[in-house]
């Protein structure tokens, strides 16, 4: 397999940037390990992880509800990303 050009792409390449402007950065990570388990849920409820938590809220809580939503919502992104993107990108 040859190498894959930006240019080619260019939708998939701008929705996988917006997606990674999304992330959570390495100094909000830093301030999670400052918060209780209440202030990281509330905080990630206000951010593009609110629906994984809203979904999982009825059946987990506390550090089990954050790393359910988390994963949920790699999963969402992940099959989004294979879904938006043509046959030739996929692999990546």
């Amino acid at each position: 397999m040859g190498k894959i050009k930006i240019g080619i792409y260019p939708y998939t390449y701008a929705r996988v940037s917006a997606m990674k402007g999304k992330l959570i950065t390495k100094s909000e990570y830093y301030k999670f390990l400052k918060m209780d388990i209440g202030s990281v849920i509330k905080t990630l409820q206000e951010s593009e992880y609110k629906n994984s938590i809203d979904k999982l809220a009825v059946t987990y809580d506390g550090v089990d509800l954050v790393e359910h939503a988390l994963n949920l919502n790699l999963v969402e992104t992940s099959t989004k990303l294979r879904r938006i993107s043509p046959k030739e990108v996929r692999i990546l």
